[in-house]
């Protein structure tokens, strides 16, 4: 959300930190404009990392700096960044921590089926996301709201055959949740994965943008993980933002 972005950017303004982000956030702009690319411009030390197990190692290199994370993103990316935290954790850094921006996908389906104005038909589900939760945290839309669903690839003869299954239960008249990317997500997901989100954070009220705080639709540190919280290391407030 705008609110997120904006805590973000007050952190990379922090006087010698060094923030690591994934490529796609830095021209993410806050609700002044600005953003990590800008910062960057003017003398922030912000640099693109391809895993946050590097952010890891980058602070255990540099002992004398602080280094931040920058994690955001939904159910795909937290099982990483908790695995990244453990390593810190368990080499006892000190200069390490994290945003915990993260965004669960079910309870986002709820809020537009619980919508009465809502004509949505039916859903083509994300295969990311599905590889880490499984099928299961899906079964409300079909069960509670009776609306079909298919977890689909990426591909075009994926998004082809997920609208196919889609029509198929339509025309069936049997709401259900269709697994189309059978070769990448398995009904249960990731219970690797999916133990150590559990270990690390807890579900909490997170701010989507355009909705607003939607509560149990976020993670958010849990308390033996506190100390890695970067916006409460440094002291950064978070505010809503229009």
């Amino acid at each position: 959300s705008q609110g997120d972005i904006d805590a973000v950017l007050a952190l990379a303004e922090v006087p010698g930190i060094i923030i690591t982000t994934f490529g796609d956030m830095l021209k993410v702009k806050g609700s002044k404009g600005l953003d990590l690319n800008a910062l960057r411009a003017r003398g922030a030390d912000v640099r693109i990392v391809y895993s946050p197990l590097d952010a890891v190692d980058l602070a255990a290199s540099l002992p004398g700096r602080e280094v931040a994370f920058i994690g955001v993103g939904f159910e795909t990316t937290a099982p990483v960044i908790a695995a990244a935290l453990e390593r810190a954790r368990k080499a006892g850094l000190e200069n390490f921590s994290i945003t915990s921006f993260f965004k669960l996908v079910p309870p986002a389906l709820e809020l537009l089926l619980a919508d009465p104005s809502s004509r949505i038909s039916g859903f083509m589900l994300p295969g990311h996301v599905s590889s880490i939760i499984g099928l299961d945290p899906y079964r409300f839309v079909a069960e509670k709201y009776r609306l079909p669903c298919v977890v689909t690839g990426f591909e075009p003869m994926d998004i082809l055959a997920g609208i196919n299954m889609i029509l198929a239960q339509i025309v069936a008249g049997r709401p259900e949740i269709g697994d189309e990317y059978s070769r990448a997500v398995p009904a249960a997901g990731n219970p690797a994965a999916l133990g150590l989100m559990a270990k690390v954070f807890r579900r909490s009220t997170a701010s989507w943008r355009s909705i607003g705080p939607l509560k149990n639709s976020g993670l958010s540190l849990a308390p033996a993980y506190a100390s890695y919280d970067a916006l409460k290391r440094f002291g950064i407030k978070r505010r809503e933002a229009p």
